[in-house]
Parts: structure tokens; C-alpha cells; sequence
């Protein structure tokens, strides 16, 4: 009778407030301390303070709540203001690029901030199963992490995983299962650690978690370590990289009067010939001269086959040849191959009109070669969503009304580059393209657009974000879509940070000293491109991981009903 009366009174870890008493403990002061703690931890874990070793365990403060007996609305309400703080202060350089997109940076916050609290609701459901942290920790996480990048287009940015991008023996995993792999390790010891502090089991089964949790990061390691020394890479195309430094505000002039538009493209049309005239008094040719996103100051005119002459403008058919000469010009002048970065103006049947921002391959003999439209558009950078069903989103908008849209691209173009080494073949990325994991994945994968590419061309333009940390985070991100492919990403970024990175998301090569004397200048970068030839799991099965914790994640959420619960057998009891 003694033996049931102390099982009976025994505390589980099943702290649903409805299954354990109407008595709170936690306050919503405390609740609120932890959440905001939590929201700091992760931010410092990212630039400008770029203190990953912080990501092992910032998420404790937020995990330590999910089984907590406060009331469920501050729990959530902290949840939500925790991930508010975090991500208002993660996207600060948003408002820096024009007054009217403080309005979108306070909304991105605001969206990204709502998955918080979405997943302590999952977490305290998945309570109900007595599963530790551990492991619904990561499951969660991942699967939230996962719909961020599709949902409304996908924001792909401040993933866990992306914390550890300096620890190279840690990223290597991400060949395996994307920056998600990463995610994962690094919500699991959290998880862990929770479990642990909390005194959620015995000692017998913190021993087993621990077991299960520390093996898998040293094994993690030991991978990355027999992976950074499998590389077999092979001198490729000898490159140059123009880092423009043209501000925002010049580049923006081309849409004003004559005057200040003559003015804009002379600055612009200037800082990339002082450049290609670097490159040439090196006295060494480069195989390809890569231009930053939508440096060249004219636009590229193109119409879709079988268009009648009565939808053309009328300056259009002598338009076309001057911009084909223009264009070959300078890759004569620059003596080299070069990869251009422009609009494209497309018109159509109809009158139609569709404007890309996209990538020309123009040979040293001035030839046109392909194009690549840019596919994945940037959210209030390059379309306002429903702008016209809803014109409240124009709020969003640095133009106001004027309509900046851009098309969407519908081919993953293949370029082929000739040189005296052989023909390779690459892609490009545009802008934050290189944000999306499914993207560079799709290049090294035969399909029908072509061949799997040799190399990566990241071509940008962060010159809205004059000097603030978003050109670090950028870089850093794009690290791990070298590690997933398995390929040698290049990048040629107006106000930095241009670089070359190896198929081991190393950085090889700046226009700087360090990260930081990278930005905000002009430069070349010139290098050969490493030729990695190993393939990876993640590119050839995609988001197999992330997909699976999805799954998981509704089957446990499915299985985890309100019900009657009886005390783990070796329950001990937790902290509240």
C-alpha cells in the first residue's frame, strides 16, 4: 500500500497545466525572462557577434518552458516575444536599405517570430508521449525549419545549422542532409540538456540519452573529418571576380530623370572598367570575368519567339543589334569570357512585357552565348505578393507604387565555358538564390535543362546594406550550398562579400584580409576555380531528413490525444 501511495504522489514530466494541478508556480515574469534570454542567446549565435558555440545551447531557455505549469497563454504569448526580440534584432539591417522597408523588416520578424510559438504548441502536445527533448526537439525544429524555406516563397535565413558555419568538421554532414542535418545535431544536445537539467528521467535513462546524443556529435565530427581530407579537387577555370562599391542610391538614379540616369550609368559603367583594367595589367587572362548582379547599367532586350512585328515597339529592331555590339565590346575588351549581370526586357504576343534580372554568358568574341533568368525572387525586394488584389501591400514597397515586379525564370541554365584546360560547365545562382538549398542541388543533378555542373557562379548585389552584418550572413550561408553539392562556389558581389569557396565550404579566396576588410570596398578576385568531383547524398535524394522529421512530427502529433497518462516507470521528477 506504501509502494502505490508514493507512486501515486510521485511527479511525472507530463506538465500539460490541465494533467497536473490548478496550483501555478511559474510566473509569467520568469516565463518572459527565459524567453527573451533565449531570443539574445540564438541572435548572438549569428553575426554580427558570430558566436556559434552559443547555438549548443541557446535554445535551453526557450526548451526549459515546454514543460512548464504556467498558463498556457503566457507561455505563448512569452514564446511569440521571445522570437519577436530575436529576429527584430536578426533582420536590423533589413531597415537600413530604404525608409519604407522598416515596415517589411518589422513584418518579417513578425511572421518568423510566429514559428516559436508554434512549436512549443507541438513540443507540449508531443509531451503527452513522454518522449524526451532530445528527440522531439530536433524533430520539431527541422520540420519548422523546413516549412520557413517553402512556405510564401521560403525565407531560408537563420537556420540553426547556419551557427556552425565556421566549424567546418560540424557542416560536413550537410552533403548528407542539407543544413538540416546540421539543425538537427545542434537541437538535439539543447534537447539534451534539458532533459538532463530538469531531472525529467532517471539516472539510468539520462545515461541512455547521453549516450545516444554524444555519440552521434562526435560521429558527426569524425565524418567531417574523414570528408576534409577525401578531397581530390583539380585546378579548374582560372576566374575574376569584380567587387564593385557602388552605392545603392547611384544604381537606383538609372530609373530618374536624363540627366542623373547618364550620371548613374557613367559611375556604374566607370567602376567596372577600372576594374576589368586591374585584371588586364596583372598581365595574366582570366578564363571567365564575372560581373556582380545587375552591374551592367543597360538592359538586355529579347522577344519571345513569334511575336508579331505589331506587339514589338517601334526602337526595338534597331535596338537589339546596338545592345548585341555593346555587350561584345566589352568582353573584347576585357580579353576574356564574361558573365554579365543586367535586367532583361521580354516582350511578347499581346504587348506583353516581363522583366528578369538574369546572367549573360558573353564569349571573348563577343558572342552571345545563354542567359539564365533569376527563378526564386526576393519578397518585397523583387514582387510586392497580391500588390494588386491587395494594394495595402504597397506598405511594403522602398518604390511606393511604382511597380518594380519581376518575372519569375523558368530554366536552370546550363553554361558552357571553353578553355585551354578543357570545357566546364556551371551555374548561377543570382542573388539570394543562393540562400535555397533546392537550387544549387537542382545543378548538380542531370536533367533535362543539362548536364551536372562543375562549378557555381554567385553573382549579387549588397549594396543596400551598406556595411551592416547581412553581407557576413550571406557569405556564411552560402558555405553550405558548397557543402551540399559538393561544388566550388564563386562570388562576385557589389559592396562585398566576393569569394571563392571550395567544395569544403572553406574560403579560399577574398578581396580583403579577413571577412570584415571584404565589404564596403572595391576589389578583384581572381583565382582558379577548385574542381570537386564528389558526390553527395544530399543532392542526389534532396530533403530526405527534413521531410522525414515533417512526417514524424505529424504522425507523433497525431498520436499524442489528451488522455489519462500513468508515470514513467523511472520518473524521478523535474524542475518546473
Amino acid at each position: 500500500m506504501k509502494t502505490m501511495e508514493r507512486i501515486a504522489t510521485m511527479p511525472t514530466w507530463h506538465h500539460a497545466p490541465v494533467e497536473i494541478s490548478a496550483r501555478r508556480t511559474s510566473s509569467f515574469v520568469g516565463v518572459l525572462f527565459r524567453a527573451l534570454l533565449g531570443g539574445i542567446l540564438l541572435w548572438l549565435a549569428f553575426f554580427p557577434a558570430n558566436q556559434g558555440w552559443l547555438a549548443w545551447f541557446a535554445l535551453v531557455p526557450w526548451l526549459s518552458l515546454v514543460r512548464s505549469d504556467a498558463r498556457p497563454r503566457h507561455l505563448y504569448a512569452a514564446a511569440f516575444l521571445g522570437g519577436y526580440l530575436h529576429f527584430v534584432l536578426a533582420l536590423k539591417w533589413m531597415r537600413v536599405a530604404h525608409p519604407m522597408m522598416a515596415a517589411a523588416w518589422l513584418a518579417l520578424a513578425l511572421y518568423c517570430a510566429l514559428y516559436v510559438p508554434v512549436a512549443f504548441a507541438l513540443l507540449r502536445r508531443l509531451n503527452r508521449l513522454s518522449l524526451p527533448l532530445a528527440l522531439t526537439a530536433p524533430i520539431v525544429w527541422v520540420s519548422l525549419e523546413y516549412l520557413r524555406a517553402h512556405f510564401l516563397t521560403g525565407f531560408a535565413w537563420f537556420f540553426l545549422g547556419h551557427t556552425q558555419h565556421d566549424w567546418l568538421p560540424i557542416i560536413q554532414i550537410a552533403d548528407l542532409g542539407g543544413v538540416y542535418a546540421v539543425s538537427l545535431l545542434v537541437a538535439a544536445v539543447n534537447g539534451l540538456l534539458v532533459d538532463l537539467g530538469q531531472r525529467a528521467y532517471s539516472w539510468r535513462t539520462s545515461i541512455g540519452l547521453a549516450l545516444g546524443v554524444g555519440p552521434l556529435v562526435f560521429a558527426a565530427w569524425l565524418y567531417g573529418r574523414w570528408q576534409l581530407t577525401q578531397e581530390e579537387t583539380q585546378p579548374g577555370p582560372r576566374v575574376a571576380l569584380l567587387q564593385t562599391n557602388v552605392p545603392q542610391e547611384v544604381r537606383n538614379e538609372r530609373s530618374s530623370d536624363a540627366q542623373r540616369e547618364a550620371s548613374a550609368v557613367e559611375i556604374m559603367m566607370r567602376a567596372t572598367k577600372e576594374l576589368t583594367d586591374q585584371v588586364r595589367s596583372r598581365g595574366e587572362t582570366p578564363d571567365l570575368i564575372v560581373w556582380p548582379e545587375t552591374s551592367f547599367a543597360d538592359d538586355w532586350f529579347d522577344v519571345v519567339p513569334g511575336t508579331p512585328d505589331r506587339d514589338l515597339p517601334f526602337w526595338l529592331p534597331e535596338a537589339m543589334p546596338s545592345r548585341r555590339g555593346l555587350v561584345g565590346n566589352v568582353a573584347r575588351y576585357s580579353q576574356a569570357h564574361v558573365l554579365l549581370g543586367l535586367n532583361t526586357l521580354r516582350y511578347g504576343p499581346g504587348m506583353s512585357l516581363d522583366r528578369f534580372n538574369s546572367a549573360l554568358l558573353v564569349w571573348r568574341d563577343g558572342e552571345v552565348r545563354e542567359r539564365y533568368d533569376k527563378i526564386h525572387r526576393v519578397v518585397f525586394g523583387e514582387y510586392i505578393p497580391a500588390r494588386k488584389t491587395l494594394p495595402f501591400m504597397n506598405v511594403f514597397s522602398p518604390y511606393g507604387d511604382y511597380d518594380y515586379s519581376l518575372s519569375a525564370g523558368e530554366r536552370m541554365t546550363r553554361f558552357r565555358l571553353p578553355t585551354p584546360r578543357g570545357d566546364y560547365v556551371f551555374g548561377v545562382l543570382i542573388c539570394y538564390e543562393d540562400s535555397d538549398p533546392l537550387l544549387a542541388r537542382r545543378y548538380v543533378c542531370e536533367e533535362d535543362d543539362g548536364p551536372a555542373v562543375d562549378f557555381l557562379v554567385n553573382m549579387s548585389n549588397d549594396g543596400w546594406f551598406k556595411g551592416t552584418e547581412e553581407h557576413e550572413l550571406h557569405l556564411a550561408i552560402c558555405r553550405f550550398r558548397a557543402v551540399e553539392a559538393r561544388r566550388a562556389v564563386v562570388r562576385a558581389v557589389n559592396m562585398g562579400i566576393s569569394a571563392v569557396i571550395d567544395g569544403s565550404g572553406r574560403v579560399l579566396a577574398l578581396p580583403g584580409k579577413n571577412w570584415h576588410e571584404s565589404k564596403n570596398v572595391a576589389g578583384v578576385v581572381v583565382a582558379d576555380v577548385p574542381v570537386d568531383r564528389r558526390r553527395s547524398r544530399y543532392a542526389l535524394y534532396g530533403d530526405v531528413l527534413a521531410a522525414t522529421c515533417g512526417l514524424l512530427c505529424g504522425l507523433l502529433w497525431l498520436g499524442a490525444r489528451p488522455r489519462p497518462l500513468s508515470p514513467p516507470h523511472d520518473v524521478i521528477g523535474m524542475g518546473g
